[in-house]
């Protein structure tokens, strides 16, 4: 993924990812994080949209916080992205193009996390439809 090409939202989310994964102590990020800064930026699009699929946006999130919460503790090291997360990232410029975009924007990150969703999120996925 080409970071020059990143809305300011989509990079605001990538920031807050990595601050999300420090905070709860998770040297490893994944796609937790990501959802979970996906929904929690400022003016937050994905979690807009969750809202018109009439899904409980309190509740969506403290699903995302609870497996945020599941993942190993490890303090110090450098974070590293986890083998799912590298795979949401790789194909994120591809949902973009999909959508005859040039740059990349929340939307495209979040189509991609829904593709590609590791075991831990896919439980979450399903129970929302």
């Amino acid at each position: 993924m080409d970071p020059s090409k990143l809305t300011q939202k989509s990079q605001e989310a990538m920031q807050k990812m990595l601050s999300v994964a420090d905070e709860y102590g998770n040297q490893e990020v994944a796609e937790e994080h990501l959802i979970y800064a996906l929904l929690t930026i400022e003016d937050s699009l994905i979690l807009k949209l969750i809202e018109r699929m009439d899904i409980n946006t309190e509740y969506f999130t403290d699903r995302i916080v609870s497996a945020i919460e599941k993942r190993t503790k490890v303090s110090g090291g450098e974070p590293y992205l986890s083998v799912h997360l590298r795979k949401v990232v790789d194909n994120v410029e591809n949902e973009a193009k999909k959508m005859g975009d040039e740059y990349i924007s929340v939307e495209h990150i979040f189509l991609s996390i829904l593709e590609h969703p590791s075991p831990e999120i896919t439980p979450i996925i399903k129970e929302f439809g």
